[in-house]
């Protein structure tokens, strides 16, 4: 679990294949989620059906101590592995749509809300402000990308060196950037951690398709996590540490191909899905 200030992210701890949930189920969640939170909005977010993704903003003129909100919505989302939620007081979201947010403007919309208060509205992003945020995204995914090659180019490099175990720091670090990339063009803000599954977690919220980098079964996509991690621990702590060619060069391939199919069209995949009209 993510925490910061005014603005809760409650993925489950346990990461895990989701199974499908249908409209039925949603509808229960909400309801039990209603009841026990004071909420303004809900919106789910379009795209994978699995796990559903839901954003919250509660209500601004019923007071629940934070601690309490943490805790209850934490305890509802305990057996439900196939919700995502994040939550935010009404006047952050209003914030965020006020000066504009590259996520949220576009999510936050009428057509996404499944559950309102008739008392409350939530403020639109202008489209020129969306504009804006539009260019500056396309700015950081071109450095990003940069970046993310170059470590890429090294790691071959290294490979065919069998300099092994600072290849291995090169591909953590290529693939934490990767997680890092799409945090910051979506959410807005860096994520503090060289953890690559917490990174995961939390780009994937974002943006779906990131959960594939590796494996389509996403207990095989922690395995490679987990293995990287691991090499990169012992690349730089261990002298004696050996790790085998034959997965990183695994892995090198397998994060060139992301970055050619998947990074590559994330910004026009978003702004396609999610366009607004003026």
């Amino acid at each position: 679990m993510i925490k910061e200030s005014n603005v809760h992210d409650l993925p489950n701890a346990k990461i895990q294949q989701h199974d499908s949930i249908t409209d039925e189920e949603i509808a229960h969640f909400i309801q039990l989620l209603i009841h026990v939170i004071p909420v303004s909005h809900i919106f789910r977010c379009a795209g994978a059906t699995s796990p559903c993704r839901l954003i919250i903003i509660l209500d601004r003129y019923r007071y629940q101590e934070s601690k309490q909100t943490e805790a209850l919505l934490t305890f509802i989302t305990l057996n439900q592995s196939n919700i995502h939620l994040l939550y935010f007081t009404y006047g952050t979201m209003n914030d965020y749509l006020l000066r504009g947010h590259y996520f949220f403007s576009r999510i936050c919309i009428p057509a996404n809300c499944i559950y309102h208060n008739a008392t409350e509205h939530v403020i639109s992003t202008s489209m020129l402000q969306i504009q804006k945020l539009q260019q500056e995204a396309e700015q950081l995914l071109n450095s990003g990308l940069r970046r993310i090659n170059d470590y890429l180019q090294t790691a071959e490099i290294l490979i065919s060196q069998r300099k092994l175990n600072l290849a291995s720091f090169m591909l953590h670090q290529c693939c934490e950037q990767i997680y890092r990339l799409i945090i910051i063009i979506f959410k807005g803000r860096e994520c503090k951690s060289h953890q690559l599954v917490l990174l995961y977690q939390t780009a994937a919220f974002y943006f779906p398709p990131i959960r594939n980098i590796f494996h389509s079964i996403e207990k095989k996509e922690l395995r490679y996590l987990d293995q990287l991690q691991g090499a990169y621990i012992g690349a730089r702590y261990q002298d004696e540490y050996e790790v085998a060619v034959e997965f990183l060069s695994d892995v090198l391939g397998k994060l060139d191909a992301c970055v050619s199919a998947k990074l590559r069209g994330l910004i026009q995949e978003f702004e396609s899905k999610h366009k607004i009209s003026a």
